[in-house]
C-alpha cells in the first residue's frame, strides 16, 4: 500500500479496528478505506477470535470502493488526455 501511494497508485485499503483509524492510512482523497468501528476497537490484539471487524467489511463494500477509485483514476487519465 505504501509503495502504490508513494507512486501516485490510487488504493483501496482494508483496515480491521485494532488500531486507531488514521493512523496507517494512505494519504490523499484518490485513495479509499475501509474501515468498521465496532465495541472492542482499539484492542491491540495481535490475533483475534471473532474478527467482527473484518466480516463486517461486505464484497459489495469493496466493490463499490474499486469502483470508485478506477472511475477516478479514468477521470485523470481523461482530462490528461483530452
Amino acid at each position: 500500500m505504501q509503495l502504490a501511494e508513494a507512486v501516485g497508485t490510487p488504493v483501496v485499503a482494508i483496515f480491521s479496528a485494532r488500531d486507531f483509524p488514521g493512523k496507517w492510512y494512505p494519504y490523499g482523497e484518490k485513495h479509499r478505506v475501509i474501515r468498521k468501528s465496532i465495541e472492542c476497537e482499539v484492542c491491540y490484539k495481535e490475533e483475534c477470535e471473532h474478527i467482527s471487524c473484518l466480516k463486517s467489511i461486505s464484497v459489495e463494500e469493496v466493490l463499490e470502493a474499486c469502483d470508485k477509485v478506477i472511475q477516478g483514476s479514468m477521470i485523470c487519465v481523461a482530462s490528461v488526455a483530452g
